[in-house]
């Protein structure tokens, strides 16, 4: 619709097929809508994925995605008319872009919820984040999901002082041990904290 649109995150595959995440502002929709295109080693567009929250005029962003094996895990955030901005995680068939499954989380604040990050390590799939949870503003998020059929293992959050929290990147190590870092608000101020979880969250 020649209005607002931004990549955010890029990925390529063995046969030199590249993927890319973002938000695109489509005039049908309303606002900017999660957003995946897939192009082939020629450049040419081969397929579209959107997906555009309930709220009117939502802004949903894909900011991060990975390809494996045929597979294209993406997450970011969708905005609904009841739970707001909410994190959004998905696995998409990377031949035709078709849905495998999709996930929505909200925390119980219901406010600015966003997915920052998201790696694959075997079967599982990691994402961190911000989730706004009630008494605790944002905090950092880390959850782990089943890649096959998207069932969540377990979903871990740290407070940092109560005010505006949200982890960045995470790694895991051999012995599926996992850390994120990102920044937790400190007065006016923000620190970077790195947060080890074990096996089990």
């Amino acid at each position: 619709a020649n209005l607002d649109d931004k990549g955010t995150s890029i990925d390529v595959d063995n046969s030199g097929n590249i993927y890319v995440g973002g938000y695109a502002t489509n005039s049908g929709t309303g606002g900017k809508d999660f957003t995946v295109i897939k192009y082939n080693n020629a450049g040419v567009q081969q397929f579209v994925y959107t997906k555009n929250g309930t709220a009117v005029n939502s802004n949903d962003v894909a900011n991060k995605l990975v390809w494996n094996a045929n597979r294209l895990y993406v997450t970011g955030n969708v905005t609904n008319l009841v739970s707001n901005q909410d994190i959004f995680v998905s696995r998409l068939n990377a031949m035709n872009g078709n849905v495998d499954w999709s996930q929505t989380l909200n925390g119980t604040a219901s406010g600015a919820d966003q997915s920052l990050d998201i790696k694959l390590y075997g079967n599982d799939l990691l994402i961190c984040g911000g989730i706004t949870n009630t008494g605790t503003g944002q905090d950092y998020f880390f959850s782990k999901f089943n890649s096959a059929n998207g069932n969540v293992s377990f979903t871990k959050t740290y407070n940092g002082f109560g005010a505006n929290d949200f982890a960045t990147s995470l790694v895991a190590d051999a012995s599926n041990k996992y850390a994120v870092v990102g920044l937790v608000q400190s007065g006016s101020n923000y620190e970077y904290h790195t947060v080890y979880f074990l096996t089990n969250g």
